[in-house]
């Protein structure tokens, strides 16, 4: 249960990292 809720959060995590790394690189590309 918690493993499954860790692992759902680290997910959320590294798409939100994902998604703000292709975001700064289109701010970048739009310079």
């Amino acid at each position: 249960m918690v493993n499954g809720y860790l692992l759902t959060v680290n997910r959320k995590m590294a798409n939100l990292l994902i998604m703000s790394g292709h975001l700064q690189k289109q701010a970048a590309d739009n310079k």
